[in-house]
């Protein structure tokens, strides 16, 4: 058997016996877990005990030493298999046959983890606790664990910044809150899963996450919540939390690819207070209190995404929105599908927005769709605002359960060959100053108007259809240009 190097503990100066190749070793005084390393210590390091050392938990042992521990612990070894247990061995053979030979494992248990200042720590292992994971952490401290199996309380609860820790096909389960850190916090995750009772992340700004084939479960709170400046880039991974899947404070940049699924049983899937930044590729984001939350700057950029809520907003927010989707599904069982407020611009290619009512907005709102891009509110408006409402349609088209668009003045609807403007209870209806430019268009009031409008009204439907009960309704004499159009329905002046 290799025999022990003596040794000094670098935290608390006792006795160390160290195994040769043992890459970290237990003080059975201190109780800290101490990292080997098999190098002379650097020029600035002074052992502890030393006038100006200071505590580790990093020992540095001479290389020339450990060797000559290992060959004595090699030749100890052979003269006892010679003298004691090559007979016993033999005599043990002779009698059970082959069925004496077992198969023999040893290994190091590192857990709970200790990480000093500055300090790298690896480890792996089957780990089960009544204290936590990490027991203690120091600054820009950075641990990688690696085929593991932990359940403890919780993973860490530490206020050192700078935190770093990759995870890499492993799995952790709390009944706590897992991971509560501070500033700064960077962790990389592959092909792991982590389970908690409470929130499985909590933590402060400037956390910067990457995950890819991993799952993040919170059965009673928050997947992940963080404060300002948060960076999540994840790859075919699933993020549930019943309250929501990510919480999180502004400037929160997210980046989604193959496949990637953010649900809450409850809440929002992601809240955010303002600044959002959204690109997703494929997947799933949907929330019982909305997919996504959000004040003022929110950017999203999405293709083949299902964006959806049974009962609330699919997307809720305010101004400077800016939507754009292709190939993608925005839906609300029992609210409208979009609300958003002034300065907002949606584009839509290929896409389907659908609620009870379809897209809620205020004044300077524009919506561009194309490709068969539908707008659709089963019982309330397609498209609604104030003054400033800009329609683009290029073979799309917007259907209403009352009325597919309705705004207060300065309205400008534009469709091009293909698009279809439908409902109910009327296709298109504004106050003043309503400007319809359409071609090879179908224009649908069904009991309702086609086009109502009060005064200043610039209208040109050319080569299409303007249908409605009546066709077309303003508050004085008005001529409009409907060449090649077919009407169904009166012209009606109403003071």
């Amino acid at each position: 058997m290799a025999k022990p190097l003596a040794a000094k503990c670098p935290t608390c100066g006792a006795n160390l016996p160290v195994v040769p190749g043992a890459l970290q070793v237990t003080c059975r005084y201190c109780q800290n877990v101490i990292t080997v390393q098999v190098q002379k210590a650097p020029p600035n390091v002074t052992p502890f005990g030393m006038p100006g050392g200071m505590p580790s938990r990093t020992l540095y042992v001479d290389p020339a030493a450990m060797a000559a521990a290992q060959r004595a612990g090699k030749i100890s070894l052979g003269v006892f298999l010679v003298i004691f247990a090559l007979p016993f061995i033999i005599g043990i053979g002779a009698a059970v046959g082959p069925c004496a030979m077992r198969s023999c494992k040893g290994a190091i248990r590192p857990f709970p983890i200790s990480c000093g200042v500055n300090e790298e720590v690896q480890v792996s292992g089957t780990w089960e606790g009544k204290g936590p994971i990490v027991a203690s952490a120091g600054v820009n401290c950075k641990i990688r664990i690696k085929d593991s199996k932990l359940k403890a309380p919780v993973f860490i609860d530490s206020s050192a910044t700078n935190l770093e820790v990759t995870f890499e096909n492993v799995q952790i389960e709390t009944t706590e809150t897992m991971f509560r850190g501070p500033t700064n916090v960077k962790l990389r995750a592959k092909g792991s899963t982590f389970v908690a009772q409470g929130d499985v992340f909590d933590l402060d700004s400037s956390a910067d996450f990457t995950l890819e084939d991993t799952t993040v479960e919170s059965k009673t709170g928050y997947a992940i919540k963080t404060k300002p400046n948060y960076k999540l880039r994840a790859t075919a991974s699933k993020i549930r939390g019943k309250k929501g899947a990510v919480d999180t404070s502004s400037s929160f940049k997210l980046e989604l690819q193959k496949g990637c699924e953010l649900t809450s049983a409850d809440g929002p899937a992601v809240r955010a207070t303002s600044g959002m930044q959204a690109r997703i590729d494929g997947g799933k984001i949907d929330g019982a209190g909305g997919a996504f939350v959000t004040q003022s700057s929110f950017e999203l950029n999405g293709t083949g995404v299902t964006i959806a809520s049974a009962k609330d907003r699919a997307i809720a927010t305010t101004s400077s929105f800016k939507l754009e989707l292709t190939d993608s599904t925005v839906t609300s069982g029992g609210d409208a599908a979009i609300v958003c407020d002034s300065s907002s611009d949606i584009t839509l290619a290929n896409t389907t927005v659908q609620g009870t009512a379809g897209i809620e907005g205020s004044s300077g709102v524009k919506l561009k769709a194309t490709k068969k891009s539908r707008v659709v509110a089963t019982t309330g408006i397609g498209f609604a605002g104030t003054s400033g409402l800009e329609v683009n349609l290029s073979e799309a088209s917007i259907e209403g359960g009352t009325k597919a668009i309705k705004g207060t003045s300065n309205v400008r609807v534009k469709l091009a060959p293909g698009s279809r403007v439908a409902a109910k209870m009327g296709a298109i209806e504004t106050e003043s100053s309503c400007n319809v430019d359409a071609n090879g268009a179908s224009i649908e009031g069904g009991a309702g108007a086609g086009i109502l409008t009060t005064s200043s009204p610039n209208i040109a439907v050319r080569s299409g259809v303007l249908k409605g009960n009546p066709a077309l309704q303003t508050s004085f004499a008005y001529t409009p240009d409907l060449t090649g159009t077919r009407v169904e329905g009166a012209q009606v002046v109403k003071r």
